[in-house]
């Protein structure tokens, strides 16, 4: 099934297109993170993966992901915190 058409069947059934900006580089992309996630931030064995002589874009996703896992563990800090507060003060 297209992309076109299963957005027209789910406007037709009155859902929102959930592939309404899905296209060939989103899908690449989408590979290339989850890639990268999967192998430890291996940048070259991604690169063979998808045949990209040029580490631009790869390099360019891994940067990306790695701000947001930074930002994942400081968000996991804070709510480590915030539990132990909690936990103090609730044994007062």
């Amino acid at each position: 099934m297209t992309a076109r058409l299963s957005r027209e069947r789910s406007r037709a059934g009155g859902r929102s297109a959930p592939l309404s900006r899905t296209t060939p580089h989103t899908l690449r992309r989408t590979y290339i993170s989850i890639a990268l996630v999967a192998n430890n931030f291996d940048v070259l064995w991604v690169m063979g993966q998808v045949g990209q002589e040029d580490s631009k874009m790869t390099m360019d996703v891994c940067a990306q992901l790695q701000q947001r896992v930074k930002r994942e563990h400081g968000r996991a800090f804070d709510q480590l915190v915030r539990k132990a507060r909690k936990q103090l003060n609730g044994a007062k």
